[in-house]
């Protein structure tokens, strides 16, 4: 008499197990079991799993037969603790315990508890009931762990494209640095370089994006920075270029302007003597495969200039150096050199930092676009 209340009462649990476990009853397409946990795996800071966690899963998955999980079939595994440990090489029960929790609590993974606490599947004439661990809330999450999945590669190409700024822009900065070093020595500069080192190293680690974000404004100021250190405001200002026919127009009618105001500065003066602007027939007669990419007739500076800025990111040289240069040598020189830089494609390794030698040289004077094109007349030497 006193046993039969403990009766009822495990019956209850039992009952309310099964019921807690069941699958829902909408229909649930199959779904490959290796593909989930590879989605899971991608999402898996989402849903709260750490990579032992998936390793316990993935054992669990093991015990399922066959690769595919379908709502229509039994989806219950009954592996002894002995057994899950051996599948995971030996690992402690009260760590796997441990991580079967954690994934029960997260929603990836049903109990279906017996009366006694085992697992084990019981027949007879009405049918089989399993006692283990219902897979079915996998499948019937799938759509959600894929979405998150996606979402997650997503993030993560962008951090890396930010990542890969942040290190581009740093070595950016290193380069100025030693180049304004060597030109003009000054204290000063120890500030850059150490931020330079700084952020090297931070890059060891893992950085969020906020904090990604932070570096780059860092090294955006102090770029800028070095950049009007070397050359007043004034005689930095480059327009933005445009495909557009009209601002192209607009942009060549300002930069004659910019030139006409920068005749009061002695830098600029030096770098850029008024006869040094190079006669456009010239280009056009010595430097031919840049008309090659033009879809109209090139009849005036501002259709050479349009056509450089299209042709410009095919040749591997950063919007940092082409903008340099045209600050540097000014609009129509970088035009030509660009030009002569297609003309010697083949011979030069790296026309980036090509591009960035010539800018430097044009800085104290001693590089002359007009030659550069002239040589094209010339059998061509290996630039080194």
């Amino acid at each position: 008499m006193g046993y039969a209340p403990v009766t009822s009462f495990r019956r209850a649990i039992d009952a309310a197990q099964i019921t807690i476990a069941a699958p829902s009853s909408g229909r649930l397409e199959p779904v490959n079991k290796w593909h989930l946990l590879r989605e899971l795996t991608a999402a898996r800071e989402a849903f709260g799993v750490t990579d032992r966690d998936l390793r316990i899963l993935q054992a669990l998955l093991s015990f399922h037969p066959g690769d595919m999980l379908e709502g229509s079939g039994p989806l219950i595994i009954y592996p002894s603790n002995t057994s899950i440990c051996e599948r995971l090489h030996g690992m402690p029960c009260s760590t796997m315990r441990r991580h079967l929790g954690n994934l029960v609590s997260s929603g990836l993974l049903g109990r279906r508890d017996s009366p006694n606490g085992k697992r084990y599947v019981r027949r007879g004439l009405s049918g089989s009931h399993a006692f283990g661990f219902d897979l079915a809330p996998l499948i019937e999450r799938f759509t959600e762990i894929a979405a998150e999945a996606h979402n997650t590669r997503i993030r993560d190409e962008h951090l890396r494209d930010l990542r890969e700024t942040v290190s581009l822009m740093r070595r950016d900065l290193a380069g100025l640095v030693e180049y304004h070093a060597k030109t003009a020595p000054s204290e000063e500069f120890d500030t850059y370089t150490a931020l330079a080192i700084r952020i090297a190293s931070e890059l060891r680690r893992k950085l969020s994006e906020q904090e990604l974000r932070v570096r780059q404004h860092e090294l955006k100021e102090a770029i800028a920075s070095l950049h009007s250190t070397s050359c007043p405001e004034k005689c930095q200002k480059t327009a933005k270029m445009s495909t557009n026919t009209a601002e192209i127009e607009q942009h060549y009618q300002n930069h004659i302007k910019e030139r006409k105001d920068s005749e009061n500065c002695p830098e600029t003066a030096k770098r850029l003597p008024q006869e040094s602007r190079i006669p456009l027939g010239m280009v056009i007669a010595n430097c031919q495969e840049i008309l090659s990419y033009a879809l109209h007739p090139v009849k005036h500076w501002r259709d050479l200039i349009s056509l450089a800025e299209q042709v410009r990111p095919m040749t591997g040289i950063t919007r940092q150096v082409w903008e340099n240069a045209k600050a540097l040598m000014g609009v129509e020189n970088a035009t030509a050199t660009l030009a002569v830089i297609l003309e010697r494609f083949s011979e030069i390794r790296t026309p980036s930092a090509y591009l960035a030698r010539l800018s430097s040289k044009a800085f104290t004077g001693t590089f002359s676009a007009t030659s550069m094109v002239r040589s094209i007349q010339r059998p061509a030497r290996p630039i080194l």
